[in-house]
């Protein structure tokens, strides 16, 4: 659950409709269900104060409206793992502790449901990179990089709880690379493609730890993934009609 960065959010998404997320990529590698829900534009604060609505009273900048992130948390089947990845829309409007306060409280709102979380950092983007050379930007990476900081420090305290994955490093931001868009502030096709390829065997364990006797679980459909950021909006259904759906199926959100 989170923001347009998970949701696959491309420089033409606005005009098109078409967004490339990652979570197929991950959900096809883990061989779990999936549903992504995620808010493009919103912020951290923004996510809770709509966690309790049905259909977010407040929609993102695609004009998309979804449950709340405790309504998915109560859906059937019940989600045994939680991705979120916030916090980039808040970095230039609140404070540091703000950010780490808010992303805490939405990993513990999933931990009082019984869902594990995986606590995925504030990725680099053309603004928040270690490369800049600006005092003003400087100092706006150095708040992303503390902030990711508090939540590996967050995630060290829920063993088994929580899990915290490094995503900025593994996929950091470069200028000329072919994984990132014009915008500086989201990934290409590709680059969508390839977080979900990083990512998934990090968290591998965390999601299907193997058997006692050190055979790799059965693959089941009773797992199932929430992703973070914004959905497409495809015709004959809503969003949040959609997203019903594919709860009730147990299908990965498309």
């Amino acid at each position: 659950y989170g923001d347009s960065l998970t949701d696959g959010f491309l420089d033409t998404s606005l005009a098109t409709g078409e967004f490339e997320p990652w979570a197929p990529v991950l959900s096809d590698a883990l061989g779990v269900g999936a549903v992504r829900v995620g808010m493009s534009g919103w912020t951290s604060e923004e996510m809770l104060l709509n966690t309790d609505d049905r259909v977010s009273r407040k929609a993102d900048v695609c004009g998309k409206r979804a449950p709340g992130l405790s309504v998915l948390l109560r859906a059937e089947p019940r989600p045994t793992h939680a991705l979120l990845m916030a916090g980039t829309n808040d970095l230039g409007r609140t404070t540091s502790d703000a950010i780490v306060a808010n992303l805490r409280r939405l990993h513990d709102i999933c931990h009082a449901a019984g869902c594990a979380t995986i606590a995925i950092s504030i990725p680099q983007t053309c603004w928040s990179n270690p490369q800049l050379d600006d005092p003003a930007l400087m100092d706006l990476n150095d708040k992303r990089v503390h902030i990711n900081r508090s939540l590996a420090d967050y995630a060290a305290s829920k063993p088994g709880q929580c899990q915290y994955v490094a995503m900025d490093e593994e996929l950091p931001y470069e200028s000329d690379s072919a994984n990132w868009a014009p915008d500086g502030l989201h990934m290409s096709r590709a680059g969508y493609r390839r977080f979900g390829a990083i990512l998934a065997p990090k968290i591998r364990d965390f999601v299907a730890p193997p058997a006692a006797d050190g055979e790799p679980p059965a693959k089941s459909a009773a797992s199932h993934l929430y992703w973070s950021r914004s959905t497409t909006n495809p015709a004959g259904a809503t969003p949040a009609q959609k997203l019903a759906e594919a709860v009730a199926e147990g299908e990965t959100l498309v």
